[in-house]
């Protein structure tokens, strides 16, 4: 994994309100470190059988898999999505995707109609890598 995906996981899981623990911040955390849903850790279970547990850095798959792309693009879109305002628009277009929050706007066209789904994909990767160092920047 490279740092820009390390990153990008990093964000997503944070964003998704989920805590890392530190192997070295609790006396039994050397076994159950990791990526937690926010305020379950409970270092006395095994991590691998608490359904609380979502894994370790490189179980994280925000950088390579649309199923975990799509929960971050869900929970944003619910984060700012309100009865009066429509915080934030993602699309994914055929020549382009773009997200536009306030007065974050950021788009990648895809010049070449052609553009495989792998290249769509790592564009919306890097759109939402952007918004997000964006917006923990901001808050």
């Amino acid at each position: 994994m490279s740092v820009q995906e390390f990153e990008f996981n990093s964000l997503c899981a944070k964003f998704m309100g989920w805590e890392y623990i530190d192997k070295d911040s609790h006396p039994y955390a050397y076994a159950n470190y990791g990526w937690w849903k926010a305020n379950t850790y409970h270092p006395e279970i095994d991590a691998y059988k608490n359904e609380n547990f979502i894994g370790f850095n490189h179980n994280l798959l925000f950088h390579s898999d649309w199923n975990w792309i799509m929960m971050i693009v869900d929970e944003i879109n619910k984060k700012f999505e309100t009865e009066d305002y429509y915080g934030i628009m993602i699309e994914i277009r055929t020549d382009y995707v773009t997200i536009d929050y306030d007065e974050f706007r950021d788009k990648i066209h895809f010049y070449d109609k052609k553009a495989d789904g792998e290249f769509r994909k790592q564009s919306l990767i890097q759109i939402l890598h952007n918004f997000l160092k964006y917006y923990y920047e901001k808050n």
